[in-house]
């Protein structure tokens, strides 16, 4: 049951208990004036919906698969395979394009930064660092979806 639920069950996961933790590692900075409580909720809540919906989506597409034994989605039949892997390029471009076009490296460094400094913050929580990282996860990913492809 697991496995077969697991889209579910990690989006349902991730989602909340990401988007609380998130949400209270804030609450300090909302209390000294650095956001507002209604930014607070709007970036966790985006940030809940953006984890939740594609992880629903293939949940919903591996439902649909007749050989769907595994949340692995390069081992589903067809067109389940072909869709969800539509679904991942979909997120990998939406991903970039809110890190790119929509500032969302200044956005995601804002919130996730907040009380970092030096090193560490330049490293991890930079808006240069956020699009290395959304840039290095596209080609990971895309590098290792293609090679299982081909020699799957």
């Amino acid at each position: 049951m697991f496995i077969q639920h697991f889209w579910l069950l990690c989006g349902l996961w991730c989602a909340t208990v990401n988007s609380y933790l998130v949400w209270r590692r804030l609450q300090p900075h909302v209390a000294q004036g650095a956001f507002s409580g209604q930014q607070v909720n709007r970036f966790t809540l985006g940030l809940s919906a953006s984890v939740l919906i594609p992880m629903l989506l293939f949940w919903a597409i591996q439902q649909g698969a007749t050989q769907a034994p595994s949340p692995n989605f390069l081992t589903w039949s067809n067109p389940h395979k072909h869709w969800a892997l539509a679904l991942q390029g979909l997120m990998w471009a939406a991903m970039l394009w809110f890190v790119f076009a929509r500032k969302g490296d200044q956005i995601l460094s804002t919130y996730v930064g907040v009380g970092y400094k030096g090193w560490v913050y330049k490293l991890f929580f930079s808006p240069g660092a956020y699009r290395v990282m959304s840039v290095l996860t596209v080609l990971s990913g895309a590098s290792t979806a293609g090679y299982n492809l081909m020699h799957g």
